[in-house]
């Protein structure tokens, strides 16, 4: 999985792309995190900077924004992670 993983990591942008149209989505990079697909600075970069992105898929279901909750507290940001779970 860490090879198809890589495979998706966009190095340009530092995020994880996917499909034909490179869709960014915060779930992506949550999945890709809570895998360890990568190195966690990796993951908590990446998600960081899809958050940051208004042109990035968000999470629209409880079921979708706790796997990117839990990915942020698995990297040890956990004010990030509380005001995202403030927020929903």
């Amino acid at each position: 999985m860490a090879t198809a993983a890589i495979d998706c990591y966009h190095v340009s942008t530092c995020v994880f792309v996917s499909g034909l149209n490179k869709q960014v989505s915060w779930t992506s990079q949550a999945w890709l995190t809570l895998i360890n697909s990568v190195p966690s600075e990796i993951s908590l970069r990446a998600i960081k900077k899809d958050m940051a992105d208004p042109s990035a898929v968000i999470p629209l279901t409880p079921y979708a924004d706790h796997h990117v909750a839990d990915a942020l507290a698995s990297l040890s940001d956990e004010d990030v992670c509380l005001k995202l779970t403030r927020v929903y």
